[in-house]
């Protein structure tokens, strides 16, 4: 299976990147895995009836995220990756029987379910909004949904900083006309949310008022 091929290389390629001091680390693997649990997600229910396969594919998988200590702060591929994960070992008996290469996924798992899977409240509106927050960041975002650290810190610190900037995130988009913007604006949202699980309550929040 092409898919086990590449996904048992990627520990090889994120340690030739860590030797070059590569500005890809992390993020080059964890792309590429994405790919693959975009492909997989679409054959799942063939994928399942292979159980080395399964094997396979999921401890691939789990060493591409060994890194993550937090499933609540990570990247957005890092998340979609985990979820996968967590889909797969929630199906198939066998892997929660099946000794893996990596730390036992059991332990991953509570911290996951926590993180994606937990019911979440609407955040309360009774915060005003600062239209000037990150407001330079909404008027140019960067390509590839890069990220200061400053902003994930503002975002965890203050939940007026979350309200104001979901307010903001939305006025942004429904202003914004051109279609390359608006996609980097889309990815900026959720590799902000990714890194700060708390924004989640927020969207929902403004889904809601909205």
């Amino acid at each position: 299976m092409i898919v086990s091929l590449i996904l048992k290389e990627l520990p090889e390629v994120e340690a030739q990147l860590l030797v070059k001091c590569s500005p890809l680390v992390r993020s080059y693997t964890t792309s590429l895995s994405l790919y693959v649990v975009g492909v997989l997600r679409r054959y799942q229910c063939c994928l399942l009836l292979s159980a080395d396969q399964t094997c396979q594919v999921f401890e691939g998988l789990c060493k591409a995220v060994k890194h993550v200590t937090n499933p609540g702060d990570c990247s957005s591929a890092e998340r979609c990756v985990l979820a996968h994960l967590y889909d797969l070992y929630s199906t198939c008996s066998l892997l929660k029987s099946k000794p893996h290469s990596v730390e036992p996924f059991a332990n991953a798992y509570p911290k996951i379910r926590q993180a994606l899977y937990s019911a979440l409240q609407p955040s309360s509106s009774n915060h005003v909004c600062n239209a000037q927050f990150m407001a330079e960041v909404f008027s140019s975002p960067r390509r590839g949904g890069k990220l200061e650290t400053q902003w994930t810190r503002q975002l965890g610190e203050s939940p007026n900083n979350r309200y104001s900037f979901v307010c903001n995130a939305v006025v942004a988009v429904c202003s914004e006309t051109d279609n390359d913007r608006l996609n980097d604006l889309a990815i900026l949202c959720a590799e902000l949310t990714a890194c700060c699980n708390a924004l989640s309550a927020e969207w929902l929040g403004e889904r809601i008022m909205s």
